[in-house]
């Protein structure tokens, strides 16, 4: 589609072209046949850099090598885990996501919880919010690595639905407030962030984007739908 987001990632895709994960993947067998035990401790310590540097240098410049220097382990070790950059990174995204382990009392903190996983430091680098702009881009580009960017945000999706419908079962939101509507302005709000004005996704904006949607469905506007309905 033509749209202003789709253009604004392919732009940038452009600008960061994907190399190729150059080393190839070891036999992930021992000589007795035995599938290579992995160490949790290791395996952490891998995609937690690989988080640090998807926010220093992005997805497509990306580097197994550098992430094996930071995890301090073999890059061996790596490539006998993931065959490629795309499941590698998958894997290191999920520990961004594990606000959906848990949930709030409010829909306030329900929003908190979601963009807790976003540095808040981000916003004021010279690039801000890299890694979740290049994996977008990406994302349009590679069929492979688009299969995990829709399992990312199938966990973000999910999250926003259950915060709204826990908010609606509270009370907090009229009993015909178009759920489906909100959980888009919602994620709406906050790709708009971070893929066009680059702005902060901080408590305060989780707050002020809480407050908003609160407001928005404390009546019932006319015709609306029951909650869980999709426009």
């Amino acid at each position: 589609t033509d749209s202003l987001t789709t253009r604004a990632v392919l732009a940038l895709a452009d600008e960061y072209p994907t190399p190729v994960f150059a080393v190839s993947q070891p036999d992930q067998r021992t000589q007795t046949g035995q599938v290579r035990p992995d160490s949790d401790s290791e395996r952490r310590a891998i995609l937690l850099a690989t988080l640090r540097e998807l926010d220093r240098v992005g997805y497509q410049k990306l580097s197994p090598t550098v992430v094996a220097h930071e995890a301090h382990v073999a890059p061996e070790r790596i490539f006998r885990s993931w065959s490629n950059r795309a499941s590698l990174v998958g894997d290191a995204w999920r520990l961004r996501q594990a606000y959906a382990r848990s949930c709030g009392e409010t829909l306030r903190e329900d929003l908190e919880r979601l963009l807790c996983g976003v540095p808040e430091e981000e916003a004021a680098t010279d690039d801000p919010y890299l890694a979740a702009r290049t994996i977008a881009a990406e994302a349009q580009l590679d069929s492979e690595f688009r299969r995990v960017f829709d399992d990312m945000q199938r966990v973000s999706a999910a999250y926003v639905q259950g915060a709204l419908e826990r908010a609606w079962r509270r009370g907090e939101l009229h009993r015909e407030a178009n759920l489906g509507i909100l959980a888009d302005m919602i994620s709406g709000a906050i790709w708009y962030r971070l893929l066009i004005v680059q702005r902060p996704l901080d408590a305060q904006f989780a707050s002020d984007l809480a407050d908003t949607v609160l407001q928005m469905a404390a009546e019932p506007p006319a015709g609306a739908a029951m909650p869980g309905n999709s426009a």
